[in-house]
């Protein structure tokens, strides 16, 4: 039997931010299982597919609005960034839905440590310029294989560097990683608004948000540090942070290397 059930979630000084509803499956416990994983797929298709079909028919749409007016054009985008919006909000909700039915999926296979981090910085050169931040992208002299999903690995490396960019607030962000051991040490470096200290302990709680960070980011889940630290953690790996309000925050995690191999590659350092 499914019953209906809903929270209501408040920051760390009380205030409401958020409300979810979700189902309770009662039954017996493989009944309950099955039940759930069989709703979160079926939910998984329902609310991906038309949200792929919305953005195809945009990038149609935007690719022959050079002859609309201006306003038409910003409208169109609008929507794109919208939809853009919800497709990761249910990437979100499934993700955690998937942890918490112990269903998470993993296509693993040998991935470059290297090329996937700087890829990511390629992807948010824009959005750092934009946000007048100084970036400083520092390699390590050898290239890392790790056993990883890599729509995974990509997800967890995105979702710090985004953070970083939202709460620096203008600021140096710098990244680097280096082999620590078998592992690799992944470090993001940011001089932003940091963590109050009294709420530290809070962070990888889903939807937990920091007092101090809504009229920098007011759109944000409070899910990502959530489903990184279960992905790490399912892989072996390892995540943290030191923070202190008003200097910025330092978040780092590990990830075990294949056989504890590398290969050397020509260090460069990366400003933006």
């Amino acid at each position: 039997m499914a019953m209906p059930a809903s929270s209501i979630y408040r920051n760390g000084h009380g205030h409401y931010f958020g409300y979810s509803f979700y189902i309770l499956f009662c039954c017996n416990k493989d009944r309950a299982g099955n039940s759930r994983h069989e709703f979160i797929n079926i939910t998984s298709h329902q609310l991906r597919s038309p949200l792929t079909a919305s953005k195809w028919a945009l990038e149609l749409v935007l690719e022959s609005a050079k002859d609309l007016p201006p306003e038409a054009q910003e409208n169109f985008r609008i929507i794109e960034d919208s939809n853009a919006r919800m497709g990761k909000l249910v990437y979100l909700l499934l993700q955690v839905a998937r942890i918490e039915a112990n269903t998470l999926k993993q296509h693993k296979r040998d991935v470059s440590f290297a090329e996937t981090v700087q890829a990511t910085v390629d992807q948010n050169n824009f959005f750092v310029k934009a946000s007048n931040i100084e970036l400083e992208f520092i390699p390590s002299k050898e290239d890392f294989e790790v056993n990883f999903d890599p729509e995974q690995l990509r997800f967890i490396i995105q979702e710090i560097l985004d953070n970083a960019i939202r709460y620096s607030g203008g600021g140096k962000i710098k990244i680097s990683y280096v082999r620590a051991n078998s592992n690799i040490l992944f470090e993001i470096k940011d001089s932003g608004v940091g963590i109050p200290k009294d709420e530290q302990k809070n962070i990888f709680q889903k939807f937990y948000r920091g007092s101090n960070i809504y009229t920098l980011s007011p759109g944000g889940t409070g899910l990502s540090l959530f489903i990184i630290k279960k992905m790490l953690e399912a892989n072996g790996g390892k995540i943290g942070f030191k923070s202190t309000t008003g200097e910025g925050s330092i978040f780092w995690f590990t990830i075990p290397l294949i056989n504890n191999s590398s290969k050397k590659i020509i260090q460069n350092k990366n400003q933006v």
